[in-house]
């Protein structure tokens, strides 16, 4: 039996201790058809339930062993819940008195409950793979993504429409992304706190997408400014050919064409002054660069074309002897903090 993630506990629960809110659903299917199969092979996937008793997933389950007559019936205790979710899914009367919830609290319960339906289905398939089919069991089981979003949708607000529910919880993911920029995750909280008290949803949506967009292209605006300073950084005063001699010596031998620095390294005639502000601008430059570093590599790695596998393979060996050269030429000259 497989347990659907380490949050699950397997036991046995006294069918009349399960509590049953009135957000399952009332569309039973065959439930003779279940009942007979569930009796031949058993209840292959235990129901789920949380630690205080109330159902989760497995409504048509929990019905069909009633109609066995079963005194008990096998449960994955999901621990880790919170206290909203558990009276929100306690909840047998549709007029209980109750604080209402506001759209942002709202998404946030669908995506806790979407995720303990996901891993239920993704459980039952396993067990119907592995532990033989009991048919009619398996048959209701969510097919897909949509299905999951769609029941989760329905049972936290009863509309199965969950495109606003999740773009909300996309501008909550924005607002704690650190690998965004600082603005962007200072807009994308104000637009939620806005959220919470009732603004347009598609609107804000815009704004943090636009806010995203405008902050990748500073960042690509920056990476360019500094490609364009490895092309040609070499003072009109300095001989390329005895700095390219210098650098070679130094790797004990010729450099190939992907290696060879062109930022001045060795050169002997940079004032302080030029350096400072030369560091200054690297330093600039520097930060818009480490945007690409927020790119997941095994995502991004699969899909690059070959002209991008090539290039990007060019400027990390040209940053390799970058590093180098700078580490070395910074040896003994490193200015102390203030």
């Amino acid at each position: 039996m497989n347990r659907p993630s380490d949050n699950y506990l397997h036991s046995k629960c006294a069918i009349h201790g399960i509590v049953v809110g009135r957000r399952q659903r009332k569309d039973l299917g065959d439930l003779d058809a279940l009942a007979a199969s569930i009796s031949e092979v058993g209840m292959l996937q235990p129901i789920t339930i949380t630690d205080g008793n109330v159902l989760l997933c497995g409504y048509r389950r929990l019905m069909a062993a009633r109609q066995l007559k079963w005194r008990s019936v096998p449960v994955w205790i999901r621990t880790g819940l919170s206290d909203r979710l558990t009276i929100l899914m306690a909840e047998r009367d549709e007029n209980a008195l109750r604080e209402p919830l506001n759209q942002v609290e709202a998404a946030a319960l669908y995506a806790e409950l979407k995720d303990v339906l996901a891993e239920e289905a993704r459980a039952r398939q396993e067990s119907s793979r592995f532990g033989g089919s009991d048919g009619a069991a398996h048959a209701a089981a969510p097919r897909g993504a949509g299905d999951v979003r769609r029941i989760a949708a329905r049972t936290v607000t009863g509309a199965a429409s969950y495109t606003r529910l999740e773009r909300i919880n996309w501008m909550l993911g924005v607002s704690k992304d650190f690998d965004l920029p600082k603005p962007v995750r200072e807009l994308a909280s104000a637009e939620v706190e806005e959220l919470r008290q009732g603004a347009g949803v598609a609107p804000a949506v815009d704004r943090v997408r636009a806010a995203i967009r405008q902050a990748e292209e500073d960042a690509e605006r920056k990476h360019q400014s500094w490609a364009s300073t490895l092309v040609d950084a070499t003072p009109p005063d300095v001989d390329e050919a005895e700095h390219l001699a210098l650098v070679e010596s130094d790797h004990g031998g010729r450099l190939e064409d992907a290696q060879r620095p062109t930022r001045a390294s060795h050169r002997p005639a940079v004032t302080a002054a030029r350096g400072r502000r030369s560091a200054l601008e690297f330093s600039s430059v520097l930060d818009g660069a480490s945007a690409i570093l927020r790119f997941d590599p095994a995502v991004v790695g699969p899909h690059l074309d070959e002209d991008t596998w090539a290039t990007l393979h060019r400027t990390v060996e040209s940053l390799r002897v970058f590093l180098e050269v700078a580490t070395e030429t910074r040896r003994g000259t490193v200015p102390k903090s203030a």
